[in-house]
């Protein structure tokens, strides 16, 4: 038996920030469901960032104020730096979809559909590339999506609670790109690495 008592959380706004929470089907997402352990499951770098890239990088997240590694979802300063790197590879910047763990606290995404990945069950969000930061706008605290990808599917951001690294998945002319960005500490990773 449970005796634990219920966190009272807010009921989900229909925007995320700027970004739209979806309602209305889950067809965006379903390259990223039902993934093999071969494809890349929980864990793994292909099971964080999307399955079936060319390349991938793991983005280290900066060290705190007290010396630690930014446990978490991709902080607002990486995602600032990413978006422009991103942007010039993919054809669709307005275009993009995002997924956020329903599990985090704050909000109840209950009247949502979900779908899963490797670990989490996620909600479905949408909007252009440059709004994904946008939730920290709606509360200084807010999570930013843990998924990130655009219409043509070109690469795909992933992030999780649990992590000290953001983890994209792309062209290997996207991940050179990454590699060479000033400001963005990343290194090149294999898809069945193992995530951190």
């Amino acid at each position: 038996m449970d005796d634990h008592p219920r966190v009272d959380r807010d009921a989900a706004p229909g925007l995320y920030g700027r970004l739209r929470v979806r309602a209305d089907g889950l067809g965006p997402a379903q390259w990223l469901t039902g993934r093999t352990e071969a494809e890349g499951g929980f864990g793994r770098v292909a099971g964080i960032s999307g399955p079936c890239f060319a390349a991938y990088a793991r983005v280290v997240h900066p060290v705190t104020e007290d010396g630690e590694m930014a446990e978490g979802p991709t902080p607002p300063d990486v995602a600032q730096a990413l978006i422009p790197v991103l942007a010039r590879h993919t054809a669709t910047a307005d275009t993009c979809w995002f997924g956020l763990w329903q599990g985090y606290g704050r909000w109840d995404f209950d009247r949502f559909p979900t779908f899963l990945t490797p670990g989490r069950e996620e909600v479905l969000l949408s909007g252009p590339l440059a709004d994904v930061v946008s939730p920290v706008e709606l509360d200084e605290f807010a999570e930013l999506p843990d998924l990130w990808w655009p219409e043509d599917r070109a690469w795909c951001v992933g992030g999780d609670v649990d992590l000290v690294s953001t983890y994209v998945g792309g062209s290997p002319e996207l991940i050179s790109a990454l590699l060479a960005t000033p400001g963005i500490e990343a290194h090149a990773v294999g898809p069945r690495d193992r995530v951190r």
